[in-house]
């Protein structure tokens, strides 16, 4: 879906061995594959940039369209789809933060939020949502929720001293 590539094409790269399917029935390409790609990635900026641009767009959608998951009767199955692509959602994650795309941000961290907070994974929220809160310079609703939700995250986790002066940033946005 991300890569607009259908499923005959996945399955005669599957039989040339460049892709391995796993045990969730998703395709991952081969080690030696990886290996080779990212040796070329640096050939090809521009069209990798425009790939990453869709996987950031493609996983930010996807968290969104799980919004409110803790109070829907599946929770149990979407917690566990929010799982499975938790490292494809950290690189858009990333890659929106670098790139300063605030409206990439605002569709999905409430969503991560819950999704840290429900698990108990608080302090792995936390760390989640340090990398935006430090790199966001603006004075927007998002950046104030980002600033928000990574103190309430610190401080559920037991860590008030940090929470403080992130929370005290958030005060100062919302004058």
């Amino acid at each position: 879906d991300v890569a607009e590539v259908v499923l005959p094409l996945l399955l005669l790269l599957a039989n040339n061995s460049f892709l391995r399917q796993d045990s969730t029935r998703r395709f991952k390409p081969h080690p030696l594959m990886w290996q080779f790609i990212r040796n070329k990635a640096d050939q090809y900026l521009p069209l990798n940039t425009d790939i990453q641009e869709k996987h950031a767009t493609y996983f930010m959608a996807f968290v969104q369209a799980r919004e409110g998951f803790h109070e829907h009767p599946e929770v149990v199955l979407l917690r566990h789809e929010l799982n499975i692509e938790l490292a494809n959602i950290r690189r858009a994650w990333h890659f929106a933060t670098d790139h300063l795309w605030e409206d990439l941000l605002g569709q999905s961290n409430l969503t991560l939020f819950w999704h840290f907070l429900t698990q108990g994974r608080k302090a792995e929220g936390a760390a989640f949502f340090e990398e935006a809160s430090q790199t966001l310079s603006s004075e927007s609703l998002t950046h104030a929720r980002i600033l928000h939700r990574h103190s309430a995250l610190l401080n559920l986790s037991g860590d008030e001293e940090s929470s403080r002066p992130i929370l005290e940033r958030r005060l100062v946005l919302n004058r």
